[in-house]
């Protein structure tokens, strides 16, 4: 998807228009309702679970997850323990999860996590593979992040420089945990639009994301 660039007097001019259009003209109520983000984060949580399991033998885990605009919801989850790796691929089937549980937020008129999510059908498939490569996504998940704290760096700094700043329409939104012992570090990204062949992304870690994520989609099909 193309980024956009906006200068400080468009993006108000665009968000009083926004208000405008979503704010209901006297005590109408707007024909379709959207669902909180707590209530749409509450049920992937259910359907996507992160928890660590086996928190006693678990080194490391990292979990990747993506809410696309084109395509269903997935998640990744890598796990190291002190006997070994896996990778654990979910997707959910035929329709996304956030337009499923917005049309029974419409029907019924309230949000309930448990009976949304009971509306999700979800592909869980463990993905085969090597020692050899999960370690080397571990170093790459560094050296990337560590590479995106610079680039976000110079990014805080775009309106000071250009008087103005890019944004993402209808791109993806990605999230990662990592996990290790009593250390949490949650990132949270909107980009580029994930593409079904080719690793894109403007930042490095949600290219380390993309490369991953096409690794196992790849190799879960099989």
């Amino acid at each position: 998807m193309k980024k956009i660039v906006m200068n400080l007097i468009v993006l108000l001019c665009l968000a009083g228009i926004l208000q405008a259009q979503d704010a209901p003209p006297g005590n109408e109520k707007n024909d379709f309702q959207s669902v909180t983000e707590r209530t749409y984060s509450d049920v992937l949580d259910t359907v996507f679970p992160r928890e660590i399991e086996e928190k006693n033998s678990t080194d490391w885990q990292i979990t990747l997850r993506f809410h696309a605009d084109s395509a269903p919801e997935s998640q990744v989850v890598i796990r190291k323990t002190v006997t070994g790796v896996s990778v654990t691929h979910y997707r959910a089937k035929k329709a996304a999860v956030f337009t499923s549980i917005n049309f029974w937020l419409n029907e019924h008129g309230r949000e309930d996590v448990v009976e949304m999510s009971k509306l999700i059908e979800v592909e869980r498939r463990e993905v085969p593979v090597k020692r050899r490569d999960v370690m080397n996504w571990h170093d790459g998940f560094f050296a990337s992040a560590l590479k995106s704290t610079q680039e976000i760096r110079y990014l805080s700094g775009e309106f000071d420089r250009k008087g103005s700043w890019g944004v993402w329409l209808h791109g993806t939104r990605y999230q990662l945990w990592y996990e290790h012992n009593t250390t949490k570090i949650h990132y949270r990204f909107v980009d580029q639009e994930i593409h079904d062949t080719k690793v894109n992304g403007e930042l490095a870690l949600v290219r380390w994301m993309n490369q991953v994520r096409l690794f196992v989609q790849k190799n879960s099909s099989k």
